[in-house]
This record gives C-alpha cells, sequence and structure tokens, in this order.
C-alpha cells in the first residue's frame, strides 16, 4: 500500500516537470475530454443517475484513469457537468422544459447527491 502512495507521488512530481507539450497532444486531450462529458450525458440519457467512472470511460473509448487525469476524480467530474452543463443534464434526464436556475438545481442534485440552495451553496441535512 505504501508502495503505491509512492509511486503516486512520484507520477504526479514527473508530470509537473514535464515540460513538453505539442498542439497533438493538447488537441488530442480536449477531444478526450470532451468524449467523456458526452458518454456521460449519454449514460444519464439511458437512466444511470450518476454515471460510474468505468462505465464513462468504456463509452468515450479511453481508460479509466483519463477521467482522473482531466477532471481529478468522479465527484469532480459530477460537479463539472452540474456547473457547467446543467441544461444538457436536466434535458437528458427530461426535465428541459424547466426554467434554468431550477435545471441547475436538479442537475446538481442528480450529479452531486445534494441539495443546492438558492444562493447555490450546498444545503447540509
Amino acid at each position: 500500500m505504501m508502495r503505491t502512495a509512492v509511486c503516486a507521488n512520484v507520477s504526479r512530481e514527473t508530470s509537473a516537470l514535464r515540460r513538453y507539450s505539442s498542439p497533438f497532444r493538447r488537441s488530442r486531450g480536449l477531444r478526450t475530454r470532451q468524449a467523456l462529458i458526452d458518454a456521460a450525458l449519454a449514460e444519464i440519457a439511458e437512466g444511470a443517475v450518476r454515471p460510474e467512472a468505468g462505465d464513462v470511460a468504456r463509452r468515450a473509448g479511453v481508460h479509466q484513469a483519463a477521467l482522473t487525469r482531466h477532471f481529478g476524480g468522479l465527484a469532480r467530474f459530477h460537479r463539472l457537468l452540474a456547473q457547467e452543463r446543467p441544461e444538457a443534464v436536466a434535458a437528458t434526464a427530461g426535465f428541459g422544459w424547466l426554467p434554468l436556475e431550477r435545471q441547475r438545481d436538479l442537475a446538481w442534485s442528480i450529479l452531486v447527491g445534494r441539495v443546492r440552495r438558492h444562493d447555490g451553496r450546498e444545503q447540509r441535512s
């Protein structure tokens, strides 16, 4: 277990030190990111309330680690979808006819699993 933590720290350090970047890598990264978002929306459209990382990655045609690499983890990915694409989440979940503010609240509740107050903060239960 300790070995995994050490390897993870080393890989983080080496990726932080990597200075090489190319237009190809950037465009491939953007395509992968968009494929993950599209795959998650498709999973939601098929009835997955909070799509799992493996299902999203499989549908996007990438390794499951890509979700963590691009979004920092599944919880952050769900939050990003709820914040940046609430209308798409609401539409795929069948709530596209509601006003935008209500769509944002529903997208947040569906993906994050917590109710959001109208001031945008999470409501503690």
